[in-house]
């Protein structure tokens, strides 16, 4: 019973450091996707085990894709549009790199 208390002690610390980033999710942007169609291209990004895709940054956004070296991980709030046109694409309203 004595060893019991340092360890819940231990485990309430621990899950109390984490930093609050404001975010909704992270992810992983990892590569551009390159087809040629008309609901095609952006880049790919998986969030929580799913890949998903998106075609633009958020307005002001200062992440540059483009020359990225990949993975990146990443911060971001999105959303599906309405309508969907494969079901996989996302908007990124908000997104910041992971420092």
């Amino acid at each position: 019973m004595k060893h019991l208390l340092p360890l819940i002690l231990l485990l309430v610390l621990m899950t109390g450091c984490k930093k609050d980033h404001g975010y909704d999710n992270s992810g992983t942007i990892f590569g551009q996707d390159y087809r040629k169609c008309m609901c095609c291209g952006g880049w790919f990004i998986e969030i929580e085990k799913d890949t998903l895709r998106f075609q633009t940054m958020p307005e002001g956004c200062a992440i540059n894709l483009t020359d990225a070296l990949y993975p990146v991980e990443v911060y971001l709030d999105w959303h599906y549009p309405d309508p969907q046109c494969m079901g996989d694409e996302i908007i990124v309203t908000r997104i910041e790199l992971k420092k």
